[in-house]
């Protein structure tokens, strides 16, 4: 716990009258010290995975890895609290703990079970989701890159048009006051685009 822990501070499920209940308020701060964590983790995961469902950059996957890294920690660091729960369960007459303080001892070693339990179902499912969501950052990345792939060909064909009439070579249009050449062009190039664009929507390219 850090030094500054609100021992006597917020809503106290048990009176403290003795140094016995101190050290159960402090197991019982540092379990909602936890819980606290876990649900602004649980929280950062959705969020993070909404975005990633859009994304086409590393920076919410690094975030999620993050995560990850800190529910290791978390684990770890209930797990400890469970032995030494168990070992002041296994001592308790010896610490001077009464019937109720037993009783209070028991609730909170629940909470820290449930908790542990928690924290590793929160682990297995972003560890098993990542390389799920890694795989739609580069579907993303994929479709992007075949959408500018499409429109370059389409500037590319359109660029063919225009420079084949636009080259110094004879061809059967008249070349002066006459504005039809001008629109044969642009609607040849507005057909080879639309069927470009056809083909991509209606062929799902």
């Amino acid at each position: 716990m850090p030094d500054d822990a609100p021992v006597f501070e917020g809503r106290v499920p048990f009176p403290v009258e003795s140094i016995q209940d101190v050290i159960l308020r402090l197991l019982h701060q540092s379990m909602s010290h936890f819980e606290g964590h876990l649900k602004a983790i649980n929280m950062l995961s959705d969020s993070l995975e909404r975005r990633i469902s859009t994304s086409l950059e590393n920076t919410y996957l690094l975030n999620m890895f993050a995560l990850e890294k800190s529910l290791v920690y978390i684990i770890n660091a209930i797990g400890s609290n469970a032995a030494l729960l168990d070992r002041m369960k296994a001592y308790s007459e010896k610490l001077g703990f009464d019937h109720d303080q037993v009783g209070i001892l028991e609730d909170i070693t629940i909470e820290n079970k449930q908790a542990f339990r928690r924290t590793e179902i929160y682990a297995q499912i972003i560890g098993s989701l990542m390389d799920a969501r890694a795989s739609i950052v580069s579907h993303n990345l994929n479709q992007l890159i075949k959408k500018f792939t499409i429109w370059t060909i389409v500037i590319m064909l359109m660029n063919l048009v225009v420079s084949i009439f636009s080259m110094n070579v004879l061809l059967p249009v008249p070349s002066e006051e006459a504005l039809w050449p001008f629109f044969l062009i642009l609607a040849l190039c507005t057909g080879i685009s639309a069927f470009v664009l056809y083909l991509w929507r209606v062929k799902k390219w």
